[in-house]
């Protein structure tokens, strides 16, 4: 794979090694401007000025471009050059992306030329991708998961057949994932769009360039090198080709310094698969620019990533090392923060400096912990959202059968009627017919009937096989699910807590100076593997509540026993985990009842109320009691605590499934989903407690168990 990296990176450099011209001074552009700007008034027809027009634009920078496509649009027109005019408009929505009327007016403007011309749907497409990305950017947090599953759905069951519109719909469907998650699913869809758009052949290359710009900074942030380097090489050549047209056309002012310097420094990114030759080559290029061009320079400058990869790619780790750290908290390189910080551990390591490696080494740990939670959240999202797009399709196939079911019912009635239509048009044509022709006529007419009756009859039953099979076949995927949940849980704990165990053996082995420094991530490493693991049982517990497969079993239970079972669990034996927190169990010392439930699931109740009290409770107590109700035959549990409480107004949001108070908190908002759900099915109740702002109360109602007396003791 090295070899075949080296020979993609050298083949690409060498595309893009004809000598370019040096970018214009400040002045230098100032100047030009102004020459051509008192050329203007002189010039006579709409095409002369239509070029000087197309120089300014080349030399304008920032706010000056804004209004000059306006001006070639409108001297393309009286020019009646067609092919300037859908490149202004393209020009006009590029650099005005973040304006949605001006957006609008080009895409209205490029809808009027024939759309059978390549060149224009190509213009169209261009810039349909500029609206796209706006009505995304626009979207609300609460409609942007809806509109997603949406999306996947309508692209993996009926996509469009046009490619243009298959292009627009993956491109929608890029920006929410890249706005939700960078994980697999969105490199999955880019490579998709990526293929699509080069099938699509199209003359300009608009649509390719926009592609890639956004694709090439995506894998670099990523550090997926084999399609980084494969786009960065398509992306040269479309820039040798533009570069190629422009200075056929006339327009020596527009170049693409800053655009090769971008290519070429995400390509040095790659030094790890390039060759000693290829790195040098490469590096060269981008001095050349920063020579010519003052931006480039700048940029090469300010964040310093180019000069770092190089001196990384030539093991010169004392030069790397000081000016990483120097680099380092510079705004430009933020995104790019855990691969740094990985270099600066690699230069310290190799260069001897313990204190630089140490303060490396925890910075290092703590950006990884925080794109740990955030690839762990996305993770999430792409989980949720799978789930989210089979409950679609579910609710989709329940449609369709319920469609089918109403359209054989409706024929059933259209038949009766028309039978019954057809025995009164022959009782009433009977009438005028003699007795004996009469007879003949409604025994003929009654056979028809009869074989169409039998004949629709037979075609019901037969539907009514078809829908049995698929009912069959829906409910062996459901219990190929539980199966398959069921072992993946056996085969993600077993190694889980291999690896925990390992760990904690690893720590023993090491000698006792050098303990206290491992321990800490052993630790780390346990307290991850909980969570994953009481991940896995949350989900084993919701996929068993929704395939109705949790037995119950509800028979009298001392309520003392059960409390005193779920505080042992949870605290260790009755000990919390901070010894700042109190605990409390029947302050009161009422005496026991017995209550008919389940132990086992009214146990897990009160094991995840009380967790979460201790989650959100950094200081003062948590307290467990209970209030017998004998007329109404129920006793009231409440878990109160002093910790951050329930915001007014989300008393029933929190039973929501993978709902959160606090996203900063571990977890993924399953517990309390699954606290309402062993409720309904024990025949009980929990709620909170909207009286009490001091924390959180949450209530369990139990039912006492009858035949016995409510209070043992």
């Amino acid at each position: 794979m090295r070899r075949t990296a080296i020979i993609i990176i050298t083949s690409l450099i060498a595309l893009a090694g004809a000598v370019h011209t040096r970018a214009l001074t400040p002045a230098e552009r100032s100047r030009v401007t102004d020459s051509i700007a008192a050329e203007l008034p002189h010039l006579t027809t709409a095409s002369d000025s239509l070029a000087a027009y197309y120089n300014l634009f080349d030399l304008a920078q920032g706010n000056d471009k804004y209004n000059l496509p306006y001006e070639i649009y409108g001297l393309a027109v009286r020019a009646g050059d067609r092919d300037a005019q859908l490149d202004a408009l393209r020009n006009m929505a590029n650099v005005n992306m973040n304006n949605d009327s001006v957006v609008s007016a080009a895409l209205d403007l490029a809808r009027q030329y024939p759309a059978s011309d390549p060149e224009v749907a190509e213009t169209v497409l261009f810039i349909r991708m500029f609206k796209t990305r706006l009505y995304v950017a626009g979207d609300t947090a609460g409609t942007s998961s809806r509109e997603l599953t949406e999306l996947i759905n309508r692209y993996h069951t009926s996509p469009p057949t046009d490619p243009s519109e298959r292009v627009v719909l993956l491109y929608a469907l890029c920006q929410y994932l890249s706005a939700a998650t960078e994980g697999d699913m969105l490199e999955s869809y880019q490579n998709q769009l990526g293929s699509l758009i080069g099938e699509m052949h199209l003359p300009v290359g608009a649509v390719e360039r926009l592609f890639y710009t956004h694709a090439t900074v995506s894998y670099s942030r990523q550090s997926r090198f084999p399609p980084l380097l494969r786009a960065e090489r398509r992306m040269l050549q479309v820039i040798d080709s533009l570069e190629e047209h422009y200075r056929a056309v006339g327009r020596p002012y527009r170049q693409f310094e800053q655009n090769r310097y971008s290519c070429y420094r995400r390509l040095l990114g790659c030094y790890s698969l390039m060759s000693h030759d290829s790195v040098e080559i490469c590096y060269n290029k981008i001095l050349k620019l920063a020579w010519d061009n003052p931006r480039v320079a700048a940029d090469l400058n300010n964040n310093g990533r180019a000069r770092i990869y190089y001196l990384l790619a030539n093991g010169r780790y004392a030069e790397a090392r000081d000016l990483i750290k120097a680099k380092l908290d510079e705004p430009a390189n933020l995104p790019y923060r855990e691969r740094l910080l990985r270099a600066l551990v690699l230069s310290a390591r190799e260069t001897g400096d313990e204190r630089t490696l140490s303060e490396a080494s925890q910075m290092l740990n703590a950006t990884l912990d925080e794109n740990m939670v955030l690839r762990r959240n996305q993770n999430y999202r792409e989980l949720q959202l799978l789930h989210d797009l089979n409950q679609l399709r579910e609710t989709n196939m329940e449609l369709e059968i319920r469609s089918h079911e109403t359209r054989t019912r409706a024929a059933y009635i259209a038949l009766a009627i028309g039978v019954a239509v057809i025995v009164v048009l022959l009782v009433l044509a009977g009438m005028l017919y003699r007795k004996n022709r009469k007879e003949k006529k409604l025994v003929d007419h009654l056979n028809a009937a009869n074989h169409n009756l039998r004949a629709e009859r037979d075609k019901l039953r037969h539907a009514q096989q078809e829908l049995i099979v698929a009912r069959d076949e829906a409910r062996k995927a459901d219990k190929m699910k539980s199966e398959f949940i069921d072992n993946m849980s056996h085969e993600v704990s077993t190694p889980l807590e291999r690896v925990a165990e390992y760990a904690r053996l690893i720590v023993d082995c090491v000698p006792g100076e050098k303990r206290k420094y491992l321990d800490r991530f052993a630790n780390n490493i346990e307290f991850n593997v909980k969570l994953i693991t009481s991940l896995v049982h949350d989900v084993l517990d919701v996929a068993e509540m929704e395939s109705d497969t949790m037995k119950i079993k509800s028979q009298p239970n001392s309520l003392h026993e059960l409390l005193q079972v779920s505080v042992d669990n949870i605290f260790d034996n009755g000990k919390l985990s901070r010894p700042e927190l109190g605990l409390m169990v029947n302050p009161g010392l009422k005496p026991d009842v017995s209550v008919n439930t389940d132990k086992l699931r009214a146990s897990q109740i009160f094991m995840n109320l009380l967790g979460n009290a201790q989650k959100f409770t950094e200081k003062g107590s948590i307290t467990i009691d209970y209030d017998v109700d004998n007329e109404a035959g129920t006793v009231d549990v409440s878990v109160t605590d002093t910790g951050i409480g329930i915001p007014n107004g989300l008393e029933e949001m929190i039973f929501s499934r993978f709902y959160q108070v606090d996203s900063s908190v571990q977890g993924v908002g399953l517990g309390l989903f699954i606290v309402r759900r062993i409720a309904e099915l024990i025949s009980a109740t929990v709620r909170v407690d909207a009286s009490y702002r001091s924390g959180a109360r949450f209530v369990v109602t139990l039912p006492l168990a009858k035949g016995a007396d409510a209070q043992k003791g």
